[in-house]
């Protein structure tokens, strides 16, 4: 099927991707998803991108819960995205070694963000590949040298993953989707304040068939866990075992700027059942086949199960500033529930408690690293394996795999890990030591001050 397509007949103008309409235009009106169009780079000559994407972004005014009304954005070129992912979805040979394969011996790779973007939060990105690293508005530029494209954000539907997408077709190139792995850094990549290298990533994972938050579809990582012909031996185990005793006992998660301390919520003696908010539209909770009812489905569980308990609902760090909204910002403590916005270290929080409630959020593999009785109402990557009490059901989910399994997979095969001082991989032993003594250093100085 050719990618582009444009007709002309008598004054109608139409455009095709993939086969689909996507631009349309006559003398009475004009409706279109996206255009092609040519742009001057800093070197004068014209070029004609095939990968440059116009996008008809349709603002509109979403209420949350009655509460903060937030502008969301229809993107257009969702089929984009969508087509590409279904052609794929089936190639199950795409595996972990193949993606290997293609970060030590791509010599040129695209990244979907500009050299500003990567600069300021992904500047130890360069040290994952073996290739040189260009982004799409770098000079010099040529998609056919190009050996890789890789985009940033997993899968949404943005004007640079279509690009991302587009331009990689043109050229018969592969493309993997990139996300920060569940070590990440000590702060998020939007706190500008902090030092690079407290904010800069260490830990990613790639997968070419999508992103590991996607419950909707097989993605890499739902392949290997599902794959009953890869074993985990005994001694991958063990040493699985020995890195979530380490992570447990320091205390390490994704981001690992929040306090540690030992919280104090509620009433003395009463149980504790937590309950995880999450930022409202999140990709993870939209692909993790999740909605707003469900996140009240999982508050009325906690309620009506844990009658006697003290119900402490953890409001998402990203709520924190104002300009995110999450599921239960319109919940204020009353009797026996209790919202807690206060920063933590999350494993802090989950040793507090004796049963943990979650929907897709990270947190939930914590709690089952910590020991913690789980409850699932989305899908995320760690549900479907028999290890928490989900309340929905993947079928493509057959195989059961214990903790270790599951860590081993996730954060040892899947996840690939960079020591930015000695600018080469790591492994994640050597990777939680970094982030461990980057911690350490992020403390000091915040108490210096």
């Amino acid at each position: 099927m050719k990618i582009y397509k444009r007709t002309k007949k008598g004054t109608e103008v139409n455009i095709y991707i993939f086969g689909i309409n996507v631009y349309r235009r006559t003398n009475e009106k004009k409706s279109f998803a996206l255009g092609l169009f040519k742009v001057k780079r800093k070197n004068n000559k014209k070029r004609y991108y095939l990968f440059k994407i116009c996008v008809y972004r349709k603002p509109y005014l979403q209420s949350v819960n009655g509460g903060l009304k937030i502008y969301k954005y229809d993107y257009n070129n969702v089929f984009i995205v969508e087509n590409y992912i279904n052609s794929i979805k089936d190639k199950i040979e795409r595996n972990a070694e193949y993606v290997k394969n293609l970060i030590l011996n791509s010599k040129t790779v695209m990244i979907g963000a500009s050299s500003g973007y990567l600069n300021h939060s992904h500047g130890w990105m360069k040290y994952l590949f073996n290739g040189a690293l260009y982004s799409f508005n770098s000079l010099p530029y040529d998609n056919k040298g190009a050996d890789l494209f890789v985009t940033l954000g997993g899968i949404s539907p943005s004007p640079s993953t279509a690009q991302v997408i587009v331009e990689s077709l043109t050229v018969n190139k592969p493309v993997l989707f990139l996300e920060a792995a569940f070590l990440r850094s000590v702060v998020t990549f939007c706190d500008e304040k902090a030092s690079p290298k407290f904010r800069y990533d260490i830990g990613f994972v790639l997968d070419p068939l999508g992103a590991y938050y996607d419950g909707t579809r097989p993605n890499m990582l739902e392949n290997m866990l599902n794959d009953k012909n890869l074993v985990i031996t005994e001694e991958q185990k063990a040493r699985a075992r020995k890195c979530i005793d380490f992570i447990v006992s320091n205390k390490l998660s994704k981001y690992n700027s929040q306090p540690i301390f030992v919280p104090s919520v509620g009433r003395a003696g009463a149980d504790k059942v937590l309950v995880v908010d999450q930022s409202f539209g999140d990709s993870s909770v939209k692909k993790g086949c999740a909605s707003v009812s469900t996140f009240e489905e999982m508050l009325n569980a906690a309620i009506n199960e844990n009658p006697n308990a003290d119900i402490i609902i953890k409001t998402h760090p990203d709520t924190m500033t104002g300009n995110r909204s999450a599921y239960y910002s319109h919940i204020k403590t009353h009797d026996n529930i209790y919202v807690y916005s206060d920063p933590i270290n999350p494993i802090s929080l989950i040793e507090y408690v004796s049963k943990v409630y979650v929907c897709t959020t990270q947190l939930g593999f914590e709690a089952l690293m910590c020991g913690k009785e789980t409850h699932v109402f989305g899908m995320p990557f760690y549900a479907g394996w028999g290890l928490s009490r989900d309340m929905q059901v993947c079928p493509r989910r057959t195989n059961r795999r214990s903790l270790e399994e599951v860590f081993y997979i996730t954060y040892i095969l899947y996840s690939y890990y960079i020591n930015p001082f000695k600018e080469c991989h790591c492994e994640i032993e050597e990777a939680a030591d970094i982030l461990l003594s980057l911690r350490d250093e992020y403390f000091s100085l915040k108490s210096s001050k």
